[in-house]
């Protein structure tokens, strides 16, 4: 089952999607774009950098836009890793097997490998959510 995000409004009720999931042996997995998104990955490669739409490294700046396409400016003082200096428009090449959400989510539902995230993860997420929010009781609506 694929759980777009947020998770809920409440995490009593997400807590409860997972449990049962995990009793009626379902594979349940948020969908987060940013986990298999190319462009990104390439970024924090590059950059050394946290995940960020726009990341400022020492040798230059990387910008993904618009966010979920194959999109990468790069902005170099020196030539690095087969990229040349200076300003350039970029589509970030996507192998065939390379992992994207609903591959991800069909190789755990064929029993072919265990998901990449644990709910324990996808929880904590939400949690980060909720408290970046000022949401401290755990639920989203009053």
């Amino acid at each position: 089952m694929l759980l777009e995000k947020p998770a809920g409004v409440n995490l009593k009720q997400l807590e409860r999607v997972q449990r049962l999931s995990m009793q009626k042996g379902l594979c349940l997995q948020m969908a987060y774009m940013w986990r298999y998104n190319p462009a990104l990955h390439e970024i924090v490669r590059l950059a050394k950098a946290t995940r960020r739409i726009e990341v400022y490294g020492t040798e230059g700046t990387a910008i993904h836009t618009p966010i979920g396409s194959k999109n990468l400016t790069l902005y170099l003082e020196t030539a690095k890793d087969g990229y040349q200096a200076g300003g350039q428009n970029l589509e970030i090449d996507v192998p065939e097997n390379l992992p994207t959400l609903l591959r991800e989510l069909a190789a755990c539902v064929r029993g072919e490998k265990v998901p990449d995230y644990s709910l324990e993860h996808d929880l904590a997420v939400q949690k980060s959510l909720f408290a970046g929010c000022g949401i401290t009781d755990g639920n989203a609506l009053k």
